[in-house]
């Protein structure tokens, strides 16, 4: 739940609520069955869920990417600025994260 400094408008409050509840995505009525832009060999489309745009991979200029990689770059800059060890970012060696949670998680299987 967001807090007092950062709270929730009422359109991201009700596709969080949407989001949980498993409905519909109001705000993707209407762009569903359009499709997403990606290189991958899946063809992906818009779902009224929202799962599609969550699971599609190899997206063009995806928004959530560039907030991905834009968040991953200051961190690591600020890593780097604090001479700290990290994996990813600009700074990072290596800098991909790639794998990192697959050599830890299959011990787990």
């Amino acid at each position: 739940m967001p807090g007092p400094l950062a709270p929730f408008s009422t359109a991201e409050f009700r596709s969080a609520v949407q989001i949980k509840a498993g409905a519909h995505q109001s705000a993707l009525k209407s762009l569903i069955d359009n499709p997403i832009a990606s290189t991958a060999k899946t063809i992906y489309t818009v779902d009224p869920s929202g799962y599609s745009q969550k699971n599609a991979t190899e997206v063009n200029n995806g928004g959530t990417r560039q907030n991905h990689d834009s968040f991953v770059d200051t961190l690591s800059s600020w890593l780097a600025r604090a001479r700290k060890s990290h994996t990813g970012g600009n700074n990072g060696k290596p800098r991909t994260c790639k794998g990192i949670f697959s050599r830890i998680s299959y011990r787990l299987s």
